[in-house]
């Protein structure tokens, strides 16, 4: 069986290549990402204070794909390549994956991020495009709730606005805007390549320094304002929406300190882990709450931790709303003192964790989507596997208590 392992090297220029050899597969996958979200509307530039439009980092994605004379997802398909992107609060993410010619597709994927084109014609064409979509995610109630819940945990921030923005900030966006955001931005050390699949490594590395735009990047100083992402929060927020079933949402907004880089990732595995043994189906909690029928299939949870925030949202339908976040709020406020008794469950969610994580190494896209680098040590599925077996109960406790212990609760409700 041919050797599986993993590449990291960096360009003269601090561009960070990351290659996930894979003897035995047939698709190569690939991620170029840029550590600018939505939340880095507000930045300073070389010590000067800078307030764009919200959603200019999703603006600035569309646009990246727009050419003159061309659209770049038709340059990926004539390779036999497919083509993504998205922009999430903190990063924004370019994606292709393909069977044939990936080293041709390697050198399109950093061509064209690398190389902007900001046309007045373009950008004009794009306000209407975004604007449509924004419309689309409005009535969406899934989308409102959680989106809103959002708002009401991070108030007066950047973090409060969607990550599209309104259709009000898009239609302020200029040419300079994008101009400013990119140069400010997409500097090489600002951004990473990630590629997963059968293929050289040192030929990765060859290729992207040949064909990296170093011309179309200038030097700048930029300070992200991502440590004044605390806020004010609002308890609660009521609205109507045509949906079948009234539809709620938690959001419980973090206060206690999250350590940096793979000691973070160790806490957000052990908060994971601690909302799994309370809210998932396996849970005694969940189930009597569904027994009760204040919940039922459609309730999720999930927790985010991102550079300047850590929360967990709890979200779902529910026929008597008011009861079941009464009931879900009971459940938060004992975590502090039901934890320290859940040893044995503990681990059993901890071996049932680690197969699930087992099964994603096999899974490029899940590799792709697992990796970060934008700390000092760079964190993929690997590391995140080794940080879960090595978790004991005793830092399940040491992490997860104060979190709950300090998290403040804000709960939405949308009803027909």
């Amino acid at each position: 069986m041919n050797k599986e392992y993993v590449k990291t090297m960096q360009l003269p220029n601090g561009f960070r290549i990351h290659v996930i050899v894979k003897p035995d597969y047939v698709r190569t996958s690939m991620a170029l990402t840029v550590n600018f979200g939505s939340v880095d509307s507000n930045f300073k530039l070389d010590g000067t204070l800078i307030t764009q439009p919200a959603g200019i980092a999703h603006f600035l994605e569309h646009q990246l794909f727009d050419k003159e004379g061309y659209d770049v997802t038709e340059r990926f398909a004539a390779l036999g390549a497919d083509s993504n992107a998205f922009t999430s609060y903190t990063k924004t993410s370019y994606l292709a994956s393909t069977v044939e010619n990936p080293m041709e597709v390697i050198k399109t994927l950093v061509n064209f991020v690398t190389t902007p084109y900001f046309s007045a014609e373009n950008v004009a064409k794009e306000k209407g495009i975004i604007s449509q979509e924004i419309g689309m995610y409005t009535d969406d109630p899934d989308n409102r709730l959680y989106v809103n819940t959002v708002e009401n945990m991070y108030q007066e921030t950047t973090l409060a606005n969607d990550v599209a923005g309104s259709v009000e900030s898009v239609s302020q966006i200029t040419q300079d805007d994008l101009n400013l955001a990119y140069t400010s931005f997409y500097q090489p050390n600002n951004m990473n390549l990630l590629v997963v699949g059968n293929i050289n490594a040192q030929q990765v590395y060859e290729s992207v320094l040949a064909s990296f735009g170093l011309d179309a990047i200038s030097e700048s100083k930029v300070q992200k304002n991502r440590q004044s992402l605390t806020g004010k929060l609002n308890k609660s927020l009521n609205f109507t929406a045509p949906v079948v079933f009234p539809k709620f949402a938690l959001g419980l907004k973090g206060h206690d300190k999250v350590p940096e880089n793979l000691a973070g990732i160790k806490y957000e595995i052990a908060v994971s882990i601690a909302l799994d043994l309370f809210f998932s189906e396996t849970a005694s909690t969940y189930n009597q709450l569904y027994e009760a029928n204040l919940l039922d299939d459609s309730f999720s949870y999930e927790f985010e931790n991102e550079d300047g925030f850590h929360f967990a949202m709890l979200l779902g339908n529910a026929l008597n709303p008011v009861e079941t976040i009464d009931q879900l709020q009971k459940v938060i406020r004992s975590i502090p003192t039901e934890l320290p008794k859940m040893r044995e469950q503990f681990e059993l969610q901890k071996k049932e964790l680690t197969g699930n994580y087992i099964e994603m190494m096999d899974s490029e896209t899940a590799i792709v989507s697992q990796f970060s680098d934008f700390g000092e040590e760079t964190d993929s599925v690997f590391d995140e596997l080794k940080l879960i077996t090595e978790l004991n109960f005793d830092d399940l406790i040491n992490i997860c208590i104060p979190f709950f212990e300090q998290v403040e609760v804000s709960q939405t409700i949308i009803e027909a």
